[in-house]
């Protein structure tokens, strides 16, 4: 009888904490599955809010459907604008000779229900240090959506728009990119002096819609550079949490910035996962 009782208490007690361990495992199981699902989730609130920039169409702020049984609330910031130069995101506020380029529309009437706008392109030498002369390659913009180039431009130096110029081609979104690119003989100049460290090429634009999203290049060689280029677009911080719906506890949020070009190129530059 002894031996029995000890038996029955050491197997109780094994028996126990295998329950209890076996409950943990499950209780971790659980855990680890809602935070898997819950990534998953929040990454289609990512996804989608992507996609809609890319279409140029707001981003929603919560998925119309549950995601793994979850809600999925959509926050998209617009950052501004962004700067790569030859393939590196920099800050160019303190690069010796840097280019900087302004796009501006300006409002020129209504003919027949279609709108009219100018298009300003201006591209600004900042300093006096670098070459004595920086030379244009190329110009470029991005027209809002819906907007189309009407075939008058005119460049602020008076000189050649060059033959074949405009070249034409269209954004993942459906908007009109449109590039002016000059050989050596006709290339404008900035010289570091400020009165003539500054370039405008100006053109007209016809179409309905709003006169939005547009953004505008340029590409230069000097020597003591090599070559030198920027390229513009928006830069947007999104954030997906994903909520289960019986106590509104947010179960993952993945914080994502991302960069997109009017080519429809984008960039996730950092993806922060917090459960």
């Amino acid at each position: 009888m002894p031996i029995v009782l000890c038996v029955l208490a050491v197997g109780s007690l094994t028996i126990v904490a295998s329950l209890n361990y076996s409950s943990t495992i499950l209780k971790s199981e659980r855990v680890i599955k809602q935070n898997i699902d819950g990534i998953y989730a929040a990454s289609s609130g990512i996804d989608h809010a992507i996609w809609s920039l890319l279409k140029g169409v707001p981003p929603l702020t919560q998925l119309p459907e549950q995601i793994n049984r979850m809600s999925v609330n959509i926050s998209t910031i617009n950052s501004g604008n962004f700067t790569l130069y030859l393939g590196e995101l920099e800050d160019g506020s303190g690069k010796a000779g840097v280019l900087t380029v302004t796009s501006n529309l300006t409002f020129n009437g209504t003919v027949n229900g279609t709108d009219m706008y100018r298009y300003d392109i201006t591209v600004v030498r900042q300093n006096v240090t670098g070459p004595t002369t920086l030379h244009l390659q190329e110009v470029g913009a991005r027209l809002p959506v819906g907007f189309t180039y009407n075939g008058s431009a005119s460049r602020s130096d008076n000189q050649s728009l060059g033959s074949g110029n405009p070249i034409k081609s269209q954004d993942a979104a459906g908007a009109w990119m449109v590039q002016w690119k000059w050989g050596s003989s006709i290339r404008p100049t900035l010289k570091n002096n400020p009165l003539e460290n500054t370039f405008v090429l100006s053109f007209y634009i016809t179409g309905t819609g709003n006169a939005e999203g547009e953004y505008a290049w340029t590409v230069a060689d000097a020597t003591g550079y090599g070559l030198y280029g920027e390229l513009s677009g928006g830069r947007y911080i999104i954030i997906a949490d994903a909520v289960r719906p019986g106590d509104n506890r947010t179960m993952t949020r993945i914080t994502a910035d991302v960069m997109i070009q009017g080519d429809g190129t984008n960039y996730i530059t950092s993806w922060k996962i917090t459960n």
